[in-house]
């Protein structure tokens, strides 16, 4: 869940972020490996929630941005607690 709550976060401020920014980001609540969590975002990745964007500014890493349906179901959830 703080992986994708912050996912969305970035989304919404207009923030590119790579798996090493959400590996910084999660270490403080989770005790996720960067194997373990490599393989979460693959996983989501392939049932497209989220995508990789080629990184402009480093060939070595992708941008991770969530898919539409990822947004709308986001907008759908908040909306319970609103």
């Amino acid at each position: 869940m703080t992986i994708w709550l912050f996912i969305l976060k970035s989304y919404n401020e207009y923030k590119a972020i790579n798996i090493e920014d959400i590996a910084r980001e999660v270490a403080p609540s989770s005790r996720v490996s960067k194997p373990s969590l490599r393989l979460i975002l693959e996983n989501a990745k392939i049932k497209k929630f989220i995508r990789f964007v080629d990184n402009p500014k480093d060939n070595r890493s992708w941008i991770i941005e969530p898919e539409d349906i990822t947004i709308n179901e986001f907008k759908k959830w908040t909306q319970i607690f609103l």
